[in-house]
């Protein structure tokens, strides 16, 4: 097994000290035990520079609704579909407030294929970071704090989220850089949209908002981020079919908060997506309802056949022939 114990404290000290937003740690993931930098430790107020059990350790620093974004992207590395941990989430600093941070790492294979050593970075992103770096485009947080301000100031238009369908593939195929340089040049064409606000959301998101509510207005849009989807892997010489789903919602009438608001074009772009890779969704009321309905008739059946099939009776009913 491997001791990280023992690495040279002298160059990993050094490293720790290359940036005031950069922390790193090593770990051993077979054991689950790593090594942290100081200025992470102090930062994060972990239980120390060595920490045993880190997965368990770490995932109580970051926020409950992030966990899953954290477990899937390393399960895939546990699972052997990847050697790359990128994913962006919320951790818990020492001041009680919850920041952004984007955690990249690679792990080293041992010629048996098992697990060997895990070299990470993980980037403060900060609390209420304005812009993407990679992109230009305004944050997640800003859309968060901005669309609640549209609405209250009697703002009306609509909201579009595109995704990149398949982008784990991408990854998978291609690798995380050749991913993420798909969606950095993605999000600096999204600048030269006219008439939206661009953000750029987790993953392969992209959100826009409009004040331009006709379906000549959407389809536009829509239809230069489709373009955009040709241009980007032909400029980077990639021989893949690049397709963007979009969902759309409307302000006020769809929601007049946020947190509504953003679960409707989730669920819009989510009906896109059945529909086929590329295609756009409106969000409907009854569509959803309809949905929730089945949702819910579904979860009654399945208690149902887990309790004996409680609620069901079996009934005989007799075929008679009349004309006997």
């Amino acid at each position: 097994m491997i001791d990280i114990s023992n690495l040279d404290s002298h160059i990993f000290d050094a490293l720790s000290q290359t940036s005031d937003n950069m922390y790193i740690y090593i770990a051993d993931l077979e054991r689950d035990f790593s090594r942290w930098s100081k200025p992470s430790v102090d930062y994060f107020n972990l239980p120390g520079e060595f920490i045993e059990n880190t997965s368990k350790e770490w995932v109580q620093h970051i926020h409950p609704a992030d966990q899953h974004i954290f477990l899937e992207d390393i399960g895939r590395i546990f699972e052997g579909k990847s050697n790359r941990h990128n994913c962006e989430y919320r951790a818990l600093n020492k001041y009680g407030k919850y920041v952004w941070v984007r955690c990249q790492g690679i792990v080293e294979r041992n010629a048996d294929g098992s697990l060997g050593l895990f070299v990470g970075t993980m980037m403060n992103l900060g609390v209420n970071a304005k812009f993407d770096q990679p992109t230009g485009l305004y944050t997640f947080h800003e859309l968060k704090k901005q669309l609640p301000a549209f609405i209250s100031h009697g703002m009306e238009g609509a909201v579009l989220l595109f995704d990149v369908d398949r982008l784990q593939r991408i990854n998978d195929i291609l690798g995380y850089l050749v991913g993420d340089e798909v969606l950095q040049r993605l999000g600096q064409k999204c600048q030269s949209l006219e008439g939206v606000i661009s953000y750029r959301g987790p993953g392969g998101k992209f959100y826009c908002i409009t004040t331009e509510k006709s379906e000549n207005a959407l389809d536009r849009i829509y239809k230069e981020m489709q373009k955009f989807s040709v241009e980007v892997p032909r400029e980077m010489n990639l021989e893949i079919q690049l397709t963007i789903s979009c969902g759309v919602a409307f302000f006020p009438q769809d929601a007049e908060d946020f947190e509504t608001l953003h679960a409707n074009v989730e669920y819009a772009l989510e009906q896109a997506k059945k529909v086929g890779r590329g295609s756009i969704a409106q969000f409907s009321g009854q569509m959803h309802r309809k949905t929730v309905e089945k949702f819910r008739l579904q979860e009654v059946l399945r208690e149902s056949v887990a309790n004996n099939c409680r609620g069901f009776a079996l009934v005989y009913q007799p075929l008679v022939n009349g004309e006997t």
